[in-house]
């Protein structure tokens, strides 16, 4: 496989898994899988008004452990000293500081954070948000001071077992990832990086063409390094990625060390990265090859977000491998923006306003939202919910996820449990995705929920 050494996932001259360390924990057991949780302001309190939400918290409360993907950063912008990043015309998305309180009381209790919007308010703004979140009590990993901080597992005490979190992004602003100390240069805080390479596929004579207008030396037979880019010949065009394999080598020695120091371990990664344009896309073929490698290496669960939508589902070895997960939280009310990106967007604005300059936050979001985060998909997702019997997977129970597609600004993106017929279309898109990216195992359709059992 590209990028993965196998010998890196188990002890030196032993096979990957051969040295995995027995599953301490007992008798019944859960875990929550909640995908982007973009959230903006406390939203557990709507509970009584959204019976859907309440449900959905029930599920929530009653796994041993919940974990999401914290996409935003948490400050008190009175008070942030800080400054926006806006690079490529992105949001820099921002919650209130109560924030943190509030996806404790909703029953989080681990959080991954190696994603392109961690850095969103700078260093200044991760900082605070890893303070804000330690003082509500959350575990959370993929930020750090120093890469070996970043790339560590963190871990949850519980009565059950000590549980490990690494979280990696393949997606991140440039800049933004984290860097090892090297002779007298200093690391560089910020997040876990799994850097790739981008193929390009052509026919064979377009790779016969580009070889003849670059005249490089050094480029393999089947490959052309051409515009700051790398092509090869295929059967259709299209792309896919290459893992960093130094990247990657030195993940899957964290992933193995934290299962070492743990019971369990959930390896969340965080990846916009697709293997073919169209909507809605299916995740890259390098994410299948990453995951099988983590679980090899000693993980229990793997979770893929990032795509905005849900995505394939698969068991690998009798564990589960979630590579979709799609939003959880989905807030549209974004009240603080800054300047930068009414810039960035104002030909998007004056087309959509005949006074663009009266333009607020919530007519911008509306206009970025516009051209992508319209569609069906957005809004609808899953909550997984992984059963475990003296640390053997029971089921992978998929709990339909609506986010409220058309409510008001208040009330959008909030979770609740999916009515029965849109509960059957998530499911069976999840399926047919599933199929697709060649998962092996049938999801099977039972009263509104997906499940998947391992075989035997």
């Amino acid at each position: 496989m590209a990028g993965v050494d196998q010998r890196h996932s188990a002890d030196p001259g032993r096979r990957a898994g051969a040295s995995d360390p027995p599953n301490a924990i007992t008798g019944r057991f859960s875990v929550a899988l909640a995908g982007d949780c973009v959230i903006s302001r406390p939203i557990s309190q709507l509970a009584h008004r959204l019976p859907g939400l309440a449900a959905v918290l029930d599920l929530l409360h009653n796994a041993d452990v919940c974990c999401g993907n914290l996409e935003t950063s948490i400050i008190d912008i009175g008070s942030f000293a800080g400054h926006p990043y806006c690079w490529d015309g992105d949001w820099p998305l921002l919650a209130e500081p109560s924030t943190a309180g509030d996806l404790a009381a909703m029953g989080f209790d681990m959080l991954a954070r190696a994603n392109n919007h961690a850095l969103d308010w700078s260093l200044d703004g991760m900082r605070e948000t890893t303070r804000r979140l330690d003082a509500a009590g959350l575990v959370h990993a993929g930020v750090g001071e120093r890469l070996g901080l970043a790339r560590r597992a963190t871990c949850l005490e519980t009565p059950e077992g000590r549980i490990g979190l690494v979280s990696v992004a393949t997606t991140f602003r440039p800049t933004s990832e984290a860097l090892a100390e090297r002779d007298a240069s200093p690391g560089r805080p910020g997040v876990s990086a799994l850097r790739l390479r981008q193929i390009d596929i052509v026919t064979g004579d377009e790779l016969s063409a580009l070889r003849r207008f670059q005249s490089r030396t050094g480029d393999h037979a089947d490959r052309v390094s051409a515009f700051g880019r790398t092509f090869e010949a295929g059967p259709e065009r299209g792309y896919r990625h290459e893992m960093d394999p130094g990247d990657c080598a030195d993940i899957l020695r964290n992933i193995r060390q934290g299962r070492q120091v743990g019971d369990f371990l959930i390896v969340a990664v965080h990846s916009h990265e697709t293997g073919r344009d169209g909507y809605p896309e299916p995740p890259s073929p390098f994410l299948k090859e990453f995951a099988r490698a983590a679980i090899d290496a000693g993980a229990d669960i793997v979770a893929v977000s990032g795509l905005h939508h849900a995505g394939p589902v698969d068991l690998y070895g009798g564990k589960p491998i979630i590579y979709g997960l799609g939003n959880f939280i989905w807030s549209d009310m974004q009240e603080v923006l800054p300047s930068e990106l009414f810039d960035l967007n104002r030909n998007m604005l004056r087309d959509a306003f005949e006074q663009p300059d009266r333009a607020t936050p919530a007519d911008l979001n509306a206009v970025m939202n516009a051209s992508y985060f319209t569609q069906p998909e957005v809004f609808e997702t899953v909550l997984p919910v992984a059963r475990f019997e003296n640390a053997r997977l029971v089921e992978l129970v998929l709990h339909p996820i609506d986010l409220g597609k058309g409510d008001p600004l208040t009330t959008r993106g909030i979770p609740r449990l999916a009515e029965r017929e849109q509960a059957e279309r998530i499911l069976n898109r999840i399926r047919d995705a599933s199929a697709a990216y060649g998962c092996v195992h049938e999801i099977e359709i039972i009263d509104g929920k997906g499940c998947l059992r391992p075989a035997g």
